[in-house]
């Protein structure tokens, strides 16, 4: 099976003249901060419902079912969940429910973070391009359960064969922004139609 980096589809948005919106305006509770769903990786039980992300029609007015944002979340359509879902067990990601509302006439419309936790030792570091750097020296705060001190600043990702088989979506060790997904995963998305998604396929060995 071949695995993949999904990302949001920059270069499918330019080609359609930006027509897709932009969620620019973000209105998150205080509590929650963005690098909660980007890094900690930690199931969220205080998730406030009304949470919202606003857009300027002016700037795009089409909703595409993975949503460019300001805190470049992966934000998906309704359509985009049920296919998530089936994917859900234990605690290895969550949709939250987030509003996008049109800043002129107040519309909102539903959306839902994708929240992955399924975190694994799986980068390729021999067949991977990367360099380290130290989270002090950047002025991280890590916490305890943080073994070293290092992230990876990853150009060009490999996975471990062996380790990523029956995950279907999940993130990296010591690189854990980025979210990779299956074949499987990529096919139901292409086959429902869904746009706005982007698919970096990554080595395996």
């Amino acid at each position: 099976m071949k695995y993949y980096e999904l990302v949001y589809d920059h270069d499918g948005d330019d080609k359609k003249n930006n027509i897709y919106i932009m969620a620019l305006f973000p209105n998150i509770q205080e509590d929650i901060d963005r690098y909660d769903i980007d890094i900690k990786n930690k199931f969220i039980t205080n998730w406030d419902i009304n949470n919202e992300f606003g857009y300027d029609p002016k700037d795009g007015y089409m909703y595409s079912d993975c949503l460019a944002n300001v805190y470049s979340w992966m934000i998906v359509s309704e359509k985009s969940k049920n296919i998530f879902d089936k994917y859900i067990h234990s605690n290895n990601l969550q949709l939250l429910p987030i509003k996008i509302k049109n800043i002129v006439n107040e519309q909102k419309t539903n959306y839902f973070v994708l929240h992955v936790m399924d975190v694994i030792d799986a980068l390729d570091l021999e067949h991977s391009d990367y360099f380290e750097i130290q989270l002090d020296e950047y002025g991280y705060e890590y916490e305890e359960e943080d073994e070293e001190k290092i992230r990876l600043i990853v150009a060009k990702y490999a996975l471990k064969k062996d380790i990523i088989k029956g995950h279907h979506i999940f993130k990296v060790k010591k690189d854990n922004i980025r979210i990779f997904v299956s074949e499987e995963i990529k096919n139901e998305i292409e086959k429902n139609n869904l746009v706005g998604f982007c698919f970096w396929e990554v080595m395996t060995y």
